[in-house]
């Protein structure tokens, strides 16, 4: 089926939402706007965005580590801010390091959100390795643990265009992450001018950092917003979080030159500006491409009817159901597609607890395939925890006959309101 079909069915699917393409010009530089808000994640005021720091990555190209016999990255000590950039030794971060090349985050099990210039072609998939906990405190003997390394499988879609403004890439991981969560983003509307946010992301490719005290500041674009945010290159690709709700708002992807030449220190320092101005070329706001650029579940929905044909008729009509009683929320249980169910979930006409011919719920088929985060978005949602599915075992029977881990087990006892240890 074609994407540009699935987009448009899309829009009907799922009531007061758009997924229309937008985002970018080209220059990849940014800038520091009054006080220098970046801190490293363990260092970090905003305590729900340590949390959602665990789902942004760094791509790191193959150049700067060797993998070692136990699949460990091991990644060089000399490559420092300050000598990567000859940063001054004053410079904040100088002594961290500087491997990174642009930065992500994660949208669903296996796919990840970047900046379009940091994925131009298959070669720079090929190239690099996406590697979460790439922070502060978690860099043990310089190296990234196997289980935290993802390589790049495939670009899904792309973009780069000077015309159209447009600079995004989602791209498929080797493998699905399933220690950490995908992150929300905003599926309807759009920011406003004034919103605070914050940005979580690698700038000059030092390890993680929270950078917020920055507001949207112009949102005249239909593609992107500009703001005054505290970024670097390195930033490229970073997750832009509404400070209220926690949802993604956006890629960063351009901003003002990030470092000016201290020609009497003969070293480097970070571009100062007392606030942004538009005006001003070296002071002009960084620029973020509106999430919606990438059609996320579009991708996702196009995806999961080629796995279910027979669902094809569920992208004009989110009531319809198989002839074996599958529905697009059943399915996309099934397979993972978080995006897509939280998106389902916003519909009124969705049946939540609607169960297909075998007796399974959305909620059953998440179990199942061992998807925590869907799972837990289902019982957020209601999902109801008593319906026995088709094994005749409810929800929390079901996880433990399937011997899934301690996360469920928690999960479990929370939403079940009668659970009586050895009774239930």
């Amino acid at each position: 089926m074609q994407i540009e079909l699935v987009k448009s069915l899309a829009l009907s699917m799922i009531v007061g939402l758009s997924f229309s393409a937008l985002a970018k010009d080209s220059a990849i530089t940014k800038v520091i706007y009054g006080n220098d808000n970046r801190q490293d994640v363990k260092d970090s005021s905003l305590t729900d965005f340590k949390r959602l720091a665990l789902s942004t990555a760094v791509q790191i190209k193959q150049k700067y580590f060797t993998t070692l016999t136990n699949g460990n990255l091991q990644l060089s000590s000399t490559d420092t801010l300050q000598s990567e950039i000859n940063a001054c030794a004053d410079e904040p971060f100088a002594k961290q390091l500087a491997v990174g090349n642009c930065s992500g985050f994660l949208v669903s099990a296996d796919l990840l959100v970047t900046a379009g210039h940091c994925v131009t072609s298959q070669d720079d998939c090929d190239d690099a390795v996406w590697a979460f906990d790439y922070a502060e405190g978690k860099i043990n003997n310089l190296q990234l643990a196997k289980k935290n390394v993802y390589a790049c499988k495939k670009i899904l879609t792309q973009a780069l265009d000077d015309q159209t403004m447009n600079d995004y890439a989602v791209i498929q991981l080797d493998r699905p992450v399933t220690d950490r969560a995908p992150l929300n983003f905003r599926l309807a509307g759009s920011v406003e001018a004034g919103e605070s946010i914050v940005v979580v992301g690698h700038p000059s490719g030092l390890p993680t950092k929270i950078s917020g005290g920055a507001t949207v500041q112009q949102t005249n674009h239909p593609s992107y917003f500009k703001a005054d945010l505290d970024t670097y290159g390195g930033n490229s690709g970073s997750a832009v979080f509404n400070q209220k709700t926690g949802e993604v708002e956006g890629i960063l992807v351009r901003g003002a030159k990030d470092y000016v030449y201290d020609i009497g220190r003969g070293c480097a320092v970070s571009n100062r500006c007392d606030k942004m101005d538009s005006e001003n070329r070296t002071c002009e706001g960084e620029s973020v491409s509106r999430i919606s650029a990438p059609d996320i579940v579009a991708l996702e929905l196009k995806d999961l009817v080629e796995k279910v044909p027979s669902l094809a008729a569920g992208l004009a009509d989110v009531t319809f159901a198989d002839t074996q009683g599958q529905t697009l929320l059943i399915a996309a249980a099934r397979y993972g597609k978080y995006p897509v169910v939280r998106a389902l979930l916003q519909n009124p006409k969705v049946v939540l607890n609607k169960k297909n011919s075998q007796g399974d719920t959305a909620l059953h088929a998440a179990i199942k395939a061992n998807d925590y985060y869907t799972t837990k978005l289902l019982l957020e949602k209601g999902a109801d925890f008593t319906i026995k599915g088709q094994e005749k075992l409810k929800a929390k029977k079901l996880s433990k006959k399937l011997n899934r881990d301690e996360r469920f087990k928690q999960l479990m006892v929370k939403y079940d309101k009668w659970y009586l240890p050895g009774k239930n």
